[in-house]
Protein backbone atom coordinates (compact mmCIF):
# COMPACT_ATOMS: atom_id res chain seq x y z
CA UNK A 1 0.00 0.00 0.00
CA UNK A 2 1.40 2.90 -1.15
CA UNK A 3 1.46 6.26 0.28
CA UNK A 4 -0.36 8.62 -1.89
CA UNK A 5 -0.58 12.15 -1.87
CA UNK A 6 3.27 12.52 -1.55
CA UNK A 7 5.63 13.51 -4.79
CA UNK A 8 7.15 10.65 -6.49
CA UNK A 9 10.34 10.47 -4.87
CA UNK A 10 8.50 9.50 -1.41
CA UNK A 11 6.61 7.38 -3.04
CA UNK A 12 8.94 4.31 -2.38
CA UNK A 13 7.22 4.27 1.31
CA UNK A 14 5.17 0.73 1.68
CA UNK A 15 3.55 -1.04 4.82
CA UNK A 16 2.73 -4.46 4.95
CA UNK A 17 0.56 -6.32 7.70
CA UNK A 18 2.15 -9.51 9.03
CA UNK A 19 -0.28 -12.65 10.67
CA UNK A 20 -1.39 -15.54 9.35
CA UNK A 21 -4.44 -15.28 7.59
CA UNK A 22 -3.31 -14.44 4.30
CA UNK A 23 -0.91 -17.57 3.92
CA UNK A 24 -4.02 -19.94 4.73
CA UNK A 25 -6.28 -19.30 8.15
CA UNK A 26 -6.72 -23.41 9.35
CA UNK A 27 -6.31 -26.80 7.87
CA UNK A 28 -9.96 -27.52 8.12
CA UNK A 29 -8.70 -31.45 8.42
CA UNK A 30 -6.04 -31.81 10.44
CA UNK A 31 -6.14 -28.70 12.90
CA UNK A 32 -9.41 -25.98 12.23
CA UNK A 33 -8.47 -23.22 13.37
CA UNK A 34 -4.53 -23.06 13.90
CA UNK A 35 -3.01 -21.16 10.69
CA UNK A 36 -0.15 -21.04 9.29
CA UNK A 37 2.40 -18.11 8.14
CA UNK A 38 4.08 -15.36 8.82
CA UNK A 39 4.45 -14.00 12.69
CA UNK A 40 1.81 -11.70 14.47
CA UNK A 41 3.90 -9.04 15.42
CA UNK A 42 2.94 -5.44 13.97
CA UNK A 43 3.88 -4.39 10.49
CA UNK A 44 6.81 -4.13 8.30
CA UNK A 45 7.53 -0.70 7.05
CA UNK A 46 9.98 0.69 4.26
CA UNK A 47 11.23 3.56 2.70
CA UNK A 48 13.16 2.81 -0.32
CA UNK A 49 10.86 0.90 -2.41
CA UNK A 50 11.15 -2.82 -0.41
CA UNK A 51 14.93 -2.32 -0.36
CA UNK A 52 15.25 -2.49 3.42
CA UNK A 53 12.23 -3.08 5.90
CA UNK A 54 11.56 -2.07 9.71
CA UNK A 55 8.70 -3.26 12.34
CA UNK A 56 6.12 -0.88 13.62
CA UNK A 57 2.84 -1.37 15.53
CA UNK A 58 4.77 -4.24 17.39
CA UNK A 59 3.54 -3.16 20.59
CA UNK A 60 -0.38 -2.84 20.36
CA UNK A 61 -0.81 -5.52 16.85
CA UNK A 62 1.31 -8.15 18.91
CA UNK A 63 -0.30 -11.46 18.31
CA UNK A 64 -2.85 -10.65 15.36
CA UNK A 65 -3.32 -11.03 12.37
CA UNK A 66 -3.12 -7.62 10.37
CA UNK A 67 -4.90 -8.23 7.20
CA UNK A 68 -5.14 -4.92 5.64
CA UNK A 69 -3.00 -1.43 5.99
CA UNK A 70 -3.74 1.93 4.35
CA UNK A 71 -1.98 5.13 5.01
CA UNK A 72 -2.01 8.41 3.88
CA UNK A 73 0.94 10.78 5.52
CA UNK A 74 1.38 10.55 8.70
CA UNK A 75 -1.85 8.30 9.51
CA UNK A 76 -2.12 4.90 9.36
CA UNK A 77 -4.89 2.47 9.53
CA UNK A 78 -4.47 -1.23 10.21
CA UNK A 79 -7.44 -4.45 10.22
CA UNK A 80 -7.35 -7.18 12.80
CA UNK A 81 -8.86 -10.45 12.25
CA UNK A 82 -8.66 -13.80 12.05
CA UNK A 83 -11.10 -17.06 11.13
CA UNK A 84 -10.91 -19.18 14.18
CA UNK A 85 -14.79 -19.18 15.44
CA UNK A 86 -17.89 -17.82 15.01
CA UNK A 87 -17.27 -15.67 18.36
CA UNK A 88 -13.87 -15.23 18.77
CA UNK A 89 -13.26 -11.37 18.98
CA UNK A 90 -10.12 -11.48 20.72
CA UNK A 91 -6.52 -12.92 20.48
CA UNK A 92 -5.54 -15.23 23.36
CA UNK A 93 -3.43 -12.46 24.86
CA UNK A 94 -6.59 -10.60 25.09
CA UNK A 95 -5.73 -7.86 22.91
CA UNK A 96 -8.93 -6.76 20.29
CA UNK A 97 -9.57 -7.65 16.79
CA UNK A 98 -10.63 -4.70 15.02
CA UNK A 99 -9.02 -0.84 13.11
CA UNK A 100 -6.20 0.32 14.79
CA UNK A 101 -4.46 4.04 14.13
CA UNK A 102 -1.46 5.81 14.30
CA UNK A 103 -1.46 9.50 13.07
CA UNK A 104 2.72 9.87 14.16
CA UNK A 105 3.71 7.35 11.25
CA UNK A 106 3.46 4.88 13.03
CA UNK A 107 5.19 5.33 16.54
CA UNK A 108 1.94 4.37 18.33
CA UNK A 109 -1.46 2.95 17.49
CA UNK A 110 -4.28 3.14 19.16
CA UNK A 111 -7.92 0.70 18.94
CA UNK A 112 -10.19 3.08 16.79
CA UNK A 113 -12.99 -0.02 17.34
CA UNK A 114 -15.66 1.00 19.90
CA UNK A 115 -15.74 4.36 19.21
CA UNK A 116 -16.05 7.00 16.64
CA UNK A 117 -18.83 5.79 14.79
CA UNK A 118 -17.31 1.94 14.70
CA UNK A 119 -18.77 -0.73 16.29
CA UNK A 120 -16.37 -3.16 18.26
CA UNK A 121 -15.41 -6.67 15.94
CA UNK A 122 -12.75 -7.63 14.18
CA UNK A 123 -12.30 -5.37 10.98
CA UNK A 124 -12.25 -8.06 7.81
CA UNK A 125 -11.36 -5.61 4.64
CA UNK A 126 -9.63 -2.07 4.76
CA UNK A 127 -9.10 0.10 1.26
CA UNK A 128 -8.26 4.04 0.72
CA UNK A 129 -10.81 5.54 -2.01
CA UNK A 130 -8.14 6.14 -4.69
CA UNK A 131 -9.71 9.23 -5.69
CA UNK A 132 -9.57 10.72 -2.27
CA UNK A 133 -6.59 9.46 -0.12
CA UNK A 134 -8.92 11.16 3.04
CA UNK A 135 -11.01 8.63 2.56
CA UNK A 136 -10.95 5.07 4.30
CA UNK A 137 -13.71 1.97 4.05
CA UNK A 138 -13.45 -0.69 6.73
CA UNK A 139 -15.32 -4.04 6.85
CA UNK A 140 -16.88 -4.97 10.64
CA UNK A 141 -18.09 -8.37 11.56
CA UNK A 142 -19.85 -8.54 14.67
CA UNK A 143 -21.60 -12.05 15.49
CA UNK A 144 -22.91 -10.92 18.96
CA UNK A 145 -24.36 -8.14 16.95
CA UNK A 146 -25.39 -8.57 13.73
CA UNK A 147 -26.83 -5.51 12.60
CA UNK A 148 -23.58 -3.78 13.42
CA UNK A 149 -21.76 -6.07 11.15
CA UNK A 150 -21.21 -3.70 7.47
CA UNK A 151 -19.31 -1.63 5.31
CA UNK A 152 -18.38 1.68 7.25
CA UNK A 153 -16.67 4.97 5.44
CA UNK A 154 -14.48 7.47 6.80
CA UNK A 155 -14.02 10.14 5.43
CA UNK A 156 -11.20 12.56 7.69
CA UNK A 157 -8.32 9.92 7.61
CA UNK A 158 -10.47 7.63 10.12
CA UNK A 159 -10.95 9.85 12.89
CA UNK A 160 -15.09 9.24 12.32
CA UNK A 161 -17.17 6.75 10.82
CA UNK A 162 -20.65 6.26 9.40
CA UNK A 163 -22.78 3.31 7.99
CA UNK A 164 -23.03 2.36 4.30
CA UNK A 165 -23.71 -0.90 4.21
CA UNK A 166 -25.12 -3.33 6.97
CA UNK A 167 -28.11 -6.02 7.79
CA UNK A 168 -30.67 -4.06 6.48
CA UNK A 169 -29.45 -3.46 3.02
CA UNK A 170 -27.33 -6.72 2.30
CA UNK A 171 -30.48 -8.74 0.31
CA UNK A 172 -30.36 -11.13 3.49
CA UNK A 173 -26.44 -11.79 2.59
CA UNK A 174 -25.49 -10.83 6.35
CA UNK A 175 -27.24 -13.63 8.65
CA UNK A 176 -27.75 -14.13 12.44
CA UNK A 177 -25.23 -16.22 14.52
CA UNK A 178 -23.01 -16.51 11.54
CA UNK A 179 -19.64 -14.90 11.08
CA UNK A 180 -19.62 -12.60 7.97
CA UNK A 181 -16.51 -12.02 5.87
CA UNK A 182 -16.80 -9.20 3.67
CA UNK A 183 -14.27 -8.50 1.42
CA UNK A 184 -14.12 -4.67 -0.35
CA UNK A 185 -12.19 -2.97 -3.32
CA UNK A 186 -12.50 0.47 -4.47
CA UNK A 187 -11.96 1.74 -8.11
CA UNK A 188 -12.51 5.20 -10.02
CA UNK A 189 -15.15 7.64 -9.12
CA UNK A 190 -16.05 6.02 -6.48
CA UNK A 191 -17.02 3.19 -6.83
CA UNK A 192 -17.20 0.42 -4.13
CA UNK A 193 -17.38 -3.55 -4.13
CA UNK A 194 -18.20 -5.35 -1.57
CA UNK A 195 -18.25 -9.35 -2.13
CA UNK A 196 -20.28 -11.16 1.59
CA UNK A 197 -19.18 -14.86 2.52
CA UNK A 198 -20.75 -16.62 5.47
CA UNK A 199 -18.48 -19.00 7.80
CA UNK A 200 -20.58 -21.96 8.66
CA UNK A 201 -20.96 -26.12 9.23
CA UNK A 202 -19.84 -28.81 11.25
CA UNK A 203 -15.69 -27.56 10.29
CA UNK A 204 -16.34 -24.53 9.65
CA UNK A 205 -16.77 -23.59 5.83
CA UNK A 206 -16.92 -20.64 3.98
CA UNK A 207 -19.67 -20.05 1.65
CA UNK A 208 -19.90 -17.07 -0.79
CA UNK A 209 -23.45 -14.83 -0.47
CA UNK A 210 -23.60 -12.11 -2.44
CA UNK A 211 -21.18 -9.60 -4.50
CA UNK A 212 -22.77 -5.71 -4.41
CA UNK A 213 -21.97 -2.53 -6.43
CA UNK A 214 -21.60 0.99 -5.78
CA UNK A 215 -20.58 3.90 -8.01
CA UNK A 216 -21.02 6.49 -5.73
CA UNK A 217 -19.45 5.88 -2.57
CA UNK A 218 -21.18 3.54 -0.91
Amino acid sequence: QQFLGMPLAQRKTIIAGLGITPNGPYDQLNAPFQGRGGPQNGILYSTNGGTSWSQIGTGPLQGQSVIGVAAHGQTILAATFEEQSFTTTQTAGGASYGLYRSTNGGASFSLVSGSAGLPNGAVTSLVMDPANPNRFYAAVTSVTTPNQTGVYVSNDLGNSWTSVFTQANSAGTIKNAQQTVITLATGPNGSLAVAVSNVSGGLFSSHFSGLFLSQDGG
